[in-house]
């Protein structure tokens, strides 16, 4: 079985991918992958140093402040079509499977006109402009929240997963992690957030900190 992957700019995007070609790579004796990403992302990294191998596109998201820029993104667009074109002309995958962000746009528009089978999932409980975007090309968007359908014009071809975890993330050893950052016995509260929500969840978290830890009895 041979996949092609899309999904990058930042680790939200990117680790959902890669926790779905390990999954495969586990099950399928066969399997083959192949990414495709952009030199800026995140994804010259991540990708690598999973194993996997990638092919770059140059392709920029639309700027909603200055909307003339769009003028090259849309030329871009089309030069980055052909280019998946011909990626999955040479690397026939068996089907086309896309993590958001906008590099996915090109890879579903490429795949669709090429008749191979493609998904997209979303990791947000709003879908992203790519998301919403590729309704009329992809077989399946899978969501990891309920409350997403309706913001999809085309119910149907939604399917709930959940979002796909890293399988060292599932399966790692309590105690031992604990041992690891040097943590005691207390509970430990991890405070995180990604894309537009983490600016105000860390100003806020800053603000309460000090009445959260001032008995001691939290980490």
């Amino acid at each position: 079985m041979k996949i092609l992957f899309a999904g990058g700019g930042t680790g939200g995007h990117i680790n959902p991918a890669l926790s779905i070609a390990d999954y495969f790579k586990k099950h399928e004796s066969n399997f083959e992958a192949l990414f495709i990403g952009t030199r800026r992302g995140l994804e010259t990294r991540l990708v690598p140093a999973a194993g996997y191998d990638i092919e770059y596109i140059d392709i920029r998201g639309f700027d909603r402040r200055n909307l003339l820029k769009n003028i090259e993104v849309i030329k871009k667009l089309g030069e980055s079509r052909k280019r998946c074109c011909e990626i999955i002309k040479e690397f026939a995958p068996d089907a086309v499977v896309c993590t958001g962000g906008y590099v996915s746009g090109p890879v579903i528009m490429a795949a669709h006109k090429l008749g191979i089978p493609s998904m997209i999932h979303e990791q947000n409980v709003y879908p992203g402009l790519t998301v919403k975007g590729s309704v009329n090309y992809v077989n399946c968007i899978a969501v990891s929240f309920p409350e997403t359908e309706k913001y999809i014009k085309k119910h149907s071809k939604c399917v709930l997963t959940g979002n796909p975890v890293r399988e060292e993330i599932l399966n790692a050893d309590k105690q031992e992690s604990r041992k690891k950052l040097g943590l005691s016995d207390k509970p430990f509260v991890l405070v995180f957030g990604g894309s537009l929500g983490a600016q105000k969840i860390n100003d806020n978290m800053v603000k309460i900190l000090p009445k959260l830890i001032s008995d001691g009895k939290l980490q």
